[in-house]
This record gives C-alpha cells, sequence and structure tokens, in this order.
C-alpha cells in the first residue's frame, strides 16, 4: 500500500501553488485598482454662515460704461497727476506738515458731452478743506470723450498723496 500512495501525485504540486498565489496576487491588485476613494466628506456642511456661489456659465462681457471708463477715462486721468499733486505740495499749511499721506476719495459725473458734473469727496484722510476745495476745482473742469450713455457715468477714483 505505501507504494500506492507514493505513485499518486500529491494535491498541492509547487506548479500548482504559484498558479494560486499569482491568481491570488493578481486579484488583490485589480480589486485595489478599481476600488474608488470615497467621496470627501463636505467641510461647510450644516453651517448657514457660507453661501454656495454658482459661477455663471456666460463669460464675463463688459459694458458699454466699463469700456469707456477704461479706454477713455483712465489714461486721462493719469495724465492729469500733475494739477492734483499741485494742490497737495502747494499747500504751506502747518495741518499738512504732521501728515505724511493721504487718501482721498472722489466721485464725479461724467455728462453725455464729456464734461465732468457733481464732484465731490465722499471720503477723506485728509481733513484740509483747502487742499479738498482744490482738487474739486481741478476736477469739475476734466472734459473727457463723449459718450453714447443716456444718463452720466458715475466715478469714484482714489486720490493718494504722499
Amino acid at each position: 500500500m505505501a507504494s500506492k500512495q507514493s505513485e499518486e501525485s500529491p494535491l498541492l504540486t509547487p506548479k500548482l501553488i504559484a498558479f494560486l498565489i499569482a491568481v491570488a496576487v493578481i486579484t488583490g491588485v485589480v480589486t485595489y485598482m478599481m476600488r474608488q476613494p470615497p467621496p470627501k466628506p463636505d467641510p461647510h456642511k450644516g453651517n448657514k454662515n457660507v453661501v454656495k456661489l454658482d459661477m455663471p456659465n456666460k463669460p464675463y462681457r463688459p459694458t458699454k460704461e466699463t469700456i469707456y471708463i477704461e479706454k477713455f477715462v483712465f489714461p486721462q486721468i493719469k495724465d492729469r497727476q500733475k494739477p492734483l499733486k499741485n494742490c497737495y505740495f502747494g499747500y504751506k499749511g502747518k495741518k499738512k506738515r504732521s501728515q505724511k499721506g493721504a487718501l482721498v476719495n472722489i466721485q464725479f459725473y461724467i455728462k453725455q458731452d464729456g464734461k465732468v458734473e457733481k464732484a465731490t469727496i465722499f471720503r477723506s484722510q485728509l481733513k484740509i478743506k483747502e487742499i479738498e476745495q482744490c482738487v474739486l476745482g481741478v476736477v469739475s473742469k476734466w472734459t473727457f470723450k463723449a459718450h453714447s450713455n443716456k444718463k452720466p457715468i458715475r466715478l469714484q477714483y482714489p486720490l493718494y498723496f504722499r
């Protein structure tokens, strides 16, 4: 009987063991690669103070006013800085000497013919009325290229004196 057992081939041969290991490894790798990571939790879920904004599908298209201001008004204002600086540096009062710089926000309307109207200072760190009045006088004399809007174009512009 001992001879019969030795003649029978064993159930697990080295080739069969290697094949089974290869199948197990390949199955594990494929399963690992196909697995999707879980979705990340929303950190703002339940927070009432966070507003989600959806981006518009349409690209940004500037208005006629924006194009007019960027093309004709801003370049001219940059070219007209010298009279505004003269208002600040020409002032000889004592108050100015204590200030090293100041931000003055001006607001004005450009009428259809390009002339400036209703020039005002809506916020100022300067607090020197003489300089502010000089700035308003200079801005009120400005004229720009005529535009096709029916209403005057409102513009706010910051001036920083150093």
